[in-house]
């Protein structure tokens, strides 16, 4: 069941803004001082900030101790190019 509470808006210098409790942001997994905020369903989402990369070093450890299942989906997700077909050649 989520946990609810009432916050009330508090003036920030020229913004506005609302005060969490921090058990309530370590429930959410929120540890670091950055999050990513969107509107969704005129809803205010407060998530925590996930790094573009992240996890690309364990991806490619992984990658290199033969991880790769060479039937997935996702390595036939782009259509050859003429540099493919016609540059390309394996030896």
């Amino acid at each position: 069941m989520p946990h609810a509470m009432r916050a009330s808006i508090v003036r920030i210098g020229n913004s506005q803004g609302v005060r969490l409790p921090r058990l309530l942001l370590e429930q959410a997994g929120i540890t670091s001082k950055s999050v990513t905020v969107t509107v969704e369903d005129h809803r205010i989402v407060i998530a925590p900030h996930q790094h573009p990369r992240q996890n690309w070093a364990e991806a490619l450890d992984a990658v290199a101790q033969g991880g790769v299942d060479e039937d997935d989906p996702a390595l036939d997700a782009y259509p050859p190019t003429q540099f493919d077909q016609v540059e390309w050649t394996w030896y």
